[in-house]
């Protein structure tokens, strides 16, 4: 399977599916939300990993406390990956990402109904950078969804 061996077995959304010009965002169930970016912090990974480093889980729990802060509110993760490796590779890397990101939450009490996650692999990456500039790239956006 290679390149194609995604983390859930099914290959990942289009990433540009269920986002309004307007700022909003559609989840799977048909319910349009607004998208508020910015306020959480994203959450980095190493190279080529989707682990979680303890230096980024006081900002899951920083979005956990939003989320039981205001109970009408949800999250998106979306996650976003460097330009190394393949197009199909950095699709699936972003899906371990974002749900990594996702299952840690769920560990603090989030409810998975209030999380939504997508892969934006390296579609949104800046290609020719070192492995070190292309750090900020190797993360999970969260996005308050209200």
């Amino acid at each position: 399977m290679g390149d194609e061996d995604w983390s859930n077995g099914l290959e990942p959304r289009d990433p540009n599916m269920g986002f309004g010009e307007d700022g909003t965002y559609t989840d799977a169930n048909g319910k349009t939300w607004n998208m508020v970016e910015g306020v959480l912090p994203s959450v980095y990974f190493g190279f080529d990993s989707s682990a979680i480093g303890s230096s980024e889980r006081g900002k899951l729990q920083d979005a956990a406390n939003h989320l039981m802060d205001n109970p009408s509110d949800a999250l998106l993760l979306e996650g976003h990956c460097d330009w190394y490796g393949t197009t199909e590779y950095n699709l699936a890397l972003g899906d371990r990402r974002s749900n990594s990101a996702r299952d840690y939450l769920i560990t603090l009490g989030v409810d998975s109904s209030r999380i939504e996650t997508l892969s934006k692999g390296s579609l949104e990456s800046t290609s020719g950078l070192s492995k070190t500039e292309s750090s900020q790239d190797r993360r999970a956006d969260v996005i308050i969804l209200e």
